[in-house]
């Protein structure tokens, strides 16, 4: 049963484990993934708090972001995609409009609650 301990992103289970999967996904398209690695947890790949972060922003910058978004609506998992999009607008990702496009309309259709949405929807005008 999935655990959730607050009412925002990145406060459940079903949003760590989406992360996951997020960076499971971006680290198939890295050509050199070890930039994805944890500093405490190095088997580890993470989108959120990646080792090198100047390169992982490159790499996405230089179009797996796009790749990434593409995918995981392929996937028809709009969770991801929106997590996709807060982790890169945390770490400074130049998101392509078309792309933000596809968020802004995942949020608006998504299953989420009001806060989530609340959170999301500031971070996108900002």
């Amino acid at each position: 049963m999935s655990q959730t301990w607050g009412p925002y992103l990145y406060q459940s289970d079903l949003d760590l484990c989406t992360l996951d999967l997020i960076s499971t996904e971006a680290a198939a398209m890295f050509p050199d993934p070890n930039c994805l690695r944890c500093p405490l947890l190095p088997s580890y790949f993470t989108l959120r708090f990646p080792i090198d972060k100047p390169n992982t922003i490159r790499q996405l910058n230089a179009g797996i972001f796009h790749r990434l978004v593409r995918r995981l609506k392929y996937l028809k998992n709009d969770l991801a995609v929106i997590l996709l999009a807060a982790v890169g607008m945390e770490l400074g990702v130049q998101i392509a409009r078309e792309d933000m496009l596809v968020v802004r309309m995942t949020v608006m259709k998504a299953d989420m609650g009001a806060e989530k949405r609340g959170q999301m929807e500031r971070a996108m005008e900002g």
